[in-house]
């Protein structure tokens, strides 16, 4: 299925061709079992089925026709699995060095990012919706880059159990009560709270 890529096979009769997916067995003599191993990178979440069926055998096969792909005859054989999609956990906190100033007084607004999970989180972007009457002066991301004309910190990947740290000196140029939000705009896996 398209869920699954074969990565690496072991044939202990014949060969597996793993561009068709199909495995040729040299000769399968009676009461011999023949085995095929392979393992797979899964690509994808939720019910995932793999089946497979005989192609072809000589001479006929008694109870089956080989390569109708009908379920239920004896040569073919299905396994499913259930794979969980991983979800990642990023904790954020915002805060800034001063929260009374004074029109051109400079302030530090400090955004840490967090990978609260035990995956990577790659692809992580932040905006920062700076209100009017708020200048952005300066920039320092300990990861990544900030654009300063969208508001955007492109985070990249955020590896497991790590923090990354965007600091930002902002000047007040109008007085007045300001409220300064921001939020992951992109990551993935899904946040598996947010």
């Amino acid at each position: 299925p398209a869920e699954l890529e074969a990565v690496a096979f072991d044939a202990d009769n014949g060969y597996f061709d793993a561009n068709a997916a199909v495995w040729h067995i040299s000769r399968l003599m009676a009461g011999d079992t023949a085995i095929l191993t392979i393992d797979t990178k899964i690509k994808g979440g939720g019910e995932i089925e793999n089946c497979a069926e005989v192609l072809r055998a000589s001479p006929q096969d008694k109870d089956s026709t080989p390569g109708n792909f009908r379920s239920g005859e004896d040569d073919e054989g299905c396994a499913q699995i259930w794979v969980d999609t991983p979800e990642i956990d990023l904790e954020f906190e915002k805060t800034v060095s001063k929260d009374n100033v004074k029109v051109g007084e400079a302030i530090v607004d400090t955004h840490t990012r967090e990978n609260d999970s035990d995956i990577d989180a790659p692809g992580v972007k932040v905006v920062d919706y700076l209100p009017s009457g708020l200048d952005i002066t300066g920039s320092q991301a300990s990861t990544g880059y900030f654009a300063t004309g969208s508001g955007q910190w492109t985070v990249g990947t955020l590896p497991a159990g790590e923090t990354a740290v965007l600091q930002l000196w902002v000047v007040p140029t109008e007085s007045g009560e300001f409220t300064n939000c921001a939020e992951v705009t992109e990551a993935s896996p899904q946040d598996e709270d947010s």
